[in-house]
């Protein structure tokens, strides 16, 4: 896997220190050190790896900071990836993932959050930096979201659309 990794055991994986489980991501990915090159040149002194990264590829490749406002959006809390899926099911933006930087102690976290064009659309707790890629939103929302509320978005949108057509055909 060379554009992402998984630590398929995270009782391994738990109890090493933050730079054993950076050596780990590294020997697993290799990318990954040019994706924590890319972070830090933003600033910040250390990425703290998740478990599992399915997109340190596309981060590398086509992945942006985002120097913009931060506006706090509706969302439940320690749900990040749920939130920015929901935001987009919902039509009030984009859904970005990557990582964020957190103020309190400089570190950079796995994280998703919504984007209306201008404006950073933060669910949780607001982060003084952002570095992520758009995923394909319905694939991103559908990997996120309970089901009823993917099959409740397609009738809404199946109804919007008749009701579309209708008018036309007046």
């Amino acid at each position: 896997m060379s554009d992402g990794f998984v630590f398929a055991d995270p009782g391994a994986y738990l109890p090493l220190s933050l730079d054993e489980r950076q050596a780990k991501v590294f020997e697993m990915c290799p990318r990954a050190e040019e994706l924590r090159a890319k972070l830090l040149k933003i600033g910040g002194e250390r990425v703290i790896w998740h478990l599992r990264e399915d997109h340190v590829g596309a981060l590398v490749d086509t992945g942006r900071a985002f120097k913009a406002t931060v506006k706090q959006a509706t969302g439940q809390g320690r749900e990040c990836h749920k939130n920015a899926a929901w935001l987009f099911l919902h039509g009030k933006g984009e859904a970005f993932t990557g990582y964020a930087l957190s103020k309190d102690d400089g570190y950079w976290r796995q994280h998703s959050w919504g984007w209306d064009g201008t404006h950073v659309l933060e669910t949780t707790t607001a982060r003084i930096a952002y570095y992520g890629f758009m995923p394909k939103q319905f694939r991103f929302a559908m990997s996120q979201l309970p089901i009823r509320e993917i099959e409740a978005f397609l009738v809404k949108t199946t109804q919007e659309n008749r009701n579309r057509l209708r008018k036309l055909a007046e």
